[in-house]
């Protein structure tokens, strides 16, 4: 009898492990299918090249140019050119991201399964399309960090993080603003300018980079009229000549210097000219030089950076001077 009954009992436990076993695979199964459809669901985006059938939540992303775009919203960033790669507020979020070059490098490309292209130029459109889908997104698309945010929060599908990257953006500012508010008078004017290694000068509005959005939109600082009428009412940027760059001068004078092989000639020759010598900036110490990498680029992160480096530069002349 105790036969029967071991037999009986061993037969039961094998029902219930098979049933446990069949049961995990289930849910397995159901994982697994969840995290393909996550993948694998698709939707039309509309862009200038007509609709574009892209993944509802891309996984592998490769860019050209938005590397900062795309990982201020979260988004899952697998290859860049090598541009982002000299990008110093997104160094530590770089290091499982390949260098694919400049021009990226189209087999490197290929090998890492990207499930979207995200680039700046037209030229490359049809390449990369033929690769994975590929939205061509034109340089200074979107006037302002908010809009920049709200496009590719939706592109990646991260509307949340990009609605919380915003609110702490807003944060950042506020504080800013408050450290700010005794030290810089409302009235002070500001300008925005570029010098380039062949001595060529540029002024810039607020949506060319170079700082703009911090100093004109999140501090509310004025442009001179003069900036106000040529510049921001015109293209958004200009190139100027030296002998009237006098007319263009503000109280606090901002200038990155584009010059990739460091040698600083365009610089010295400027430093050295009568006319940058006798601005009032010059003279009162509140003309800066400011790196090209930190101050020229107007995705989120850098944005949200500069927002610190302009508070401490105006916080340390304001102290120099009391």
């Amino acid at each position: 009898m105790w036969k029967k009954n071991f037999w009986i009992s061993l037969l039961i436990l094998a029902l219930i492990l098979m049933l446990a076993a069949c049961n995990g695979n289930d849910q397995a199964n159901k994982e697994i299918e969840s995290e393909n459809k996550e993948t694998t669901d698709t939707r039309l985006f509309e862009t200038v090249k007509g609709e574009v059938e892209i993944p509802v939540n891309p996984q592998r992303i490769v860019t050209d140019f938005y590397a900062g775009e795309v990982l201020a919203v979260g988004g899952n960033l697998v290859g860049a050119d090598s541009d982002a790669f000299s990008h110093p507020f997104i160094q530590d979020q770089l290091n499982d991201v390949t260098d694919l070059g400049t021009p990226m490098n189209v087999e490197k490309m290929v090998e890492l399964n990207p499930d979207l292209i995200i680039t700046m130029y037209e030229d490359h459109y049809e390449e990369y399309s033929k690769i994975a889908p590929t939205l061509y997104i034109p340089w200074n698309t979107d006037a302002d960090i908010y809009e920049t945010l709200t496009l590719f929060g939706d592109i990646t599908g991260n509307e949340e993080e990009a609605k919380a990257f915003s609110e702490e953006y807003d944060e950042i500012v506020a504080a800013a603003k408050e450290q700010l508010k005794d030290e810089v008078d409302e009235n002070t004017t500001v300008g925005i300018y570029e010098l380039t290694a062949d001595g060529k000068l540029w002024v810039f509005g607020k949506n060319f980079g170079r700082g703009g959005q911090v100093l004109y939109d999140a501090f509310d600082l004025k442009a001179p009229e003069k900036i106000q009428t040529d510049i921001m009412e015109g293209d958004g940027y200009a190139e100027i000549s030296m002998e009237v760059f006098p007319e263009y001068a503000a109280d606090y004078m901002f200038m990155t210097v584009y010059d990739p092989e460091n040698t600083g000639t365009a610089l010295n020759q400027l430093q050295n000219m009568s006319i940058y010598q006798n601005l009032d900036a010059v003279k009162n110490d509140t003309f800066f030089i400011n790196d090209f990498d930190q101050f020229y680029r107007y995705d989120p992160i850098a944005i949200r950076g500069q927002v610190t480096l302009f508070t401490e530069l105006l916080l340390e002349k304001a102290e120099s001077t009391s």
